[in-house]
């Protein structure tokens, strides 16, 4: 009898330490009070719908380097769809009153929203985060420098916009997200007018990795440059089977239609 006490105690001891692990353990992985963030495309303000599409690239570059410094950031593969709905419904709102209105449909703390700026090959990159539950404008900061170091400038950029913090000095080792220097090359080609060089990267990068659909847009987008419109309008209605960006979407129905009209037997329209 005295020996199954024991064991019994010590059945219940080791069951008191379990659960005294996993709340450490939630403690330290899901910290109280720790926030969260949700990362906008960037508008484009080139006045080009050529450039659209590095909005999108900057806010997987912006979002990369936030994760990097150990924040929580949400990624919601249906923001554009939330985007689309308020802004049928709030016409006339400001754009900061539309994204505090999604961001609390979302149900995150923070907002990180900017915009772009190309100038030749001088790209100027502002960003800013809101509070969502007080509307406040948190934090600006803006750099600007060559296209070619994109990745380099959005890496410093939030470094300024987390203004330092301990997150900061997390050893690099510990990144949880990688940019792809592949699709880098693609986009550095691409916006630097080196089609042939940009379409010979993009072919490095294959279905099922995770910048495949990028890759896939500025290939169509350097045949569509170089005239090539077969091979441009095939590679446009594979796009239209991912689910984008709802600008990159119009986009890329509108290229279909020209590539059509420059196909001879080609006739249907892109809707």
């Amino acid at each position: 009898m005295v020996k199954i006490k024991i064991r019994g105690n010590q059945i219940m001891k080791s069951r008191a330490i379990f659960i005294m692990i996993v709340f450490v353990l939630c403690g330290y992985l899901y910290p109280a009070g720790s926030k969260n963030i949700v990362v906008f495309p960037l508008e484009n303000s080139t006045g080009s719908d050529k450039y659209e599409y590095l909005g999108v690239y900057l806010k997987e570059l912006v979002t990369i380097d936030l994760l990097n410094n150990n924040i929580q950031v949400l990624e919601r593969e249906n923001l554009d769809e939330i985007i689309k709905e308020q802004k049928r419904s709030l016409t006339g709102a400001l754009p900061e009153e539309l994204t505090i209105k999604v961001g609390k449909i979302i149900g995150t703390d923070n907002i990180v929203t900017g915009g772009f700026v190309l100038s030749g090959t001088e790209l100027k990159i502002n960003i800013h985060i809101h509070d969502v539950e007080t509307a406040k404008l948190l934090r600006s900061e803006e750099i600007t420098g060559s296209l070619v170091e994109i990745v380099k400038l959005s890496g410093i950029i939030v470094k300024k916009l987390l203004n330092n913090t301990a997150a900061n000095k997390e050893n690099i080792s510990n990144k949880v997200k990688t940019i792809d220097p592949r699709l880098s090359n693609v986009v550095r080609f691409y916006y630097s007018g080196e089609y042939d060089k940009a379409i010979f990267e993009s072919m490095k990068i294959k279905e099922g990795d995770y910048s495949y659909y990028d890759s896939l847009f500025l290939r169509a987008e350097c045949y569509f440059e170089l005239k090539d419109y077969r091979h441009a309008m095939f590679d446009y209605e594979r796009l239209l089977g991912i689910t984008i960006n709802s600008k990159i979407v119009q986009i890329v129905k509108e290229k279909i239609n020209i590539c059509m009209k420059n196909i001879p037997g080609t006739r249907i329209e892109a809707k």
